[in-house]
């Protein structure tokens, strides 16, 4: 939420619309839903993701596996 700068309740309704759309699940843990990249995603669909999560990462300086 901070990296993004919006509120809990905008973020909810963003993955929500993403978790309804099928690109991630969720399961909820306590109080607290956890997301995930579905992994039926087509190949195609996880390859964009990966591409997001990669670029992100060399941007912040982490090191990618």
């Amino acid at each position: 939420m901070a990296r993004l700068n919006v509120s809990q309740s905008r973020m909810s309704r963003h993955m929500k619309a993403l978790r309804e759309a099928g690109p991630v699940l969720d399961r909820r843990d306590a109080q607290w839903v956890r997301y995930m990249r579905n992994p039926d995603l087509a190949k195609e669909h996880a390859a964009v993701i990966d591409a997001v999560l990669i670029a992100e990462s060399v941007l912040e300086g982490k090191k990618v596996a």
